[in-house]
């Protein structure tokens, strides 16, 4: 059981999503170490996920309504306005340059506080920790496997988004992204509309 839910964690977490965007988004228009910490940051989101999982907060937003709402508009708004701000700066050159590594990026506390935002914002990743531990409370999972595995959801987590912020700034892919750097943007800012919009839609339909 705990393997399985070891794998269902790590094909949830490669498939691109609110993260995902953040991630590379950070990592093109300021830099790599951006990038890293903003993988910080969804670790340290994750571990908000599963806090509240363990304190039982989880069963209070499954069973209200309105407080499972307000979490979905507040994930939907955030993300609506990081997508509006990556086409409003669409025309603004990535700086992937390892000569400009230590230029023009967020500080590390502003790097870490999107990628936390980005992720404990994401009613999506609610969702999944709200049915991964409910399978392990069903299933009756030994409290050290629970342990186990909340750790390698935020080293797997941090990990994946590490390589990621890495492999995208990596000088092969430099003149690439540079040249396209204007179509790259929007196409990052319309994603994460996209997905708002999806949420606002599924929320709407719902309350209805």
């Amino acid at each position: 059981m705990t393997l399985s839910i070891a794998l269902v964690y790590l094909l949830g977490l490669i498939s691109p999503g609110p993260d995902f965007v953040m991630c590379v988004k950070n990592s093109l228009q300021y830099n790599r170490t951006t990038g890293r910490y903003t993988a910080l940051g969804f670790g340290l989101g994750i571990l908000v996920h599963i806090a509240y999982s363990f304190l039982g907060i989880a069963y209070l937003i499954s069973t209200n309504k309105n407080i499972f709402i307000i979490i979905q508009l507040l994930g939907a708004l955030y993300l609506l306005y990081m997508g509006i701000g990556a086409i409003k700066n669409a025309n603004t050159t990535f700086q992937i340059n390892e000569q400009h590594q230590n230029k023009q990026g967020l500080s590390a506390i502003q790097a870490i506080k999107s990628g936390f935002l980005t992720n404990i914002l994401n009613p999506k990743a609610t969702l999944f920790f709200l049915s991964i531990f409910t399978v392990i409370q069903t299933k009756q999972v030994p409290l050290l496997n629970s342990i186990l595995l909340s750790i390698f959801f935020v080293i797997a987590t941090i990990t994946w988004f590490y390589i990621v912020a890495t492999l995208i700034t990596h000088h092969k892919f430099q003149s690439r992204i540079i040249r396209y750097s204007h179509y790259i943007n929007k196409l990052l800012g319309i994603i994460l509309i996209f997905i708002s919009l999806e949420i606002l839609y599924t929320v709407i339909k719902n309350f209805v």
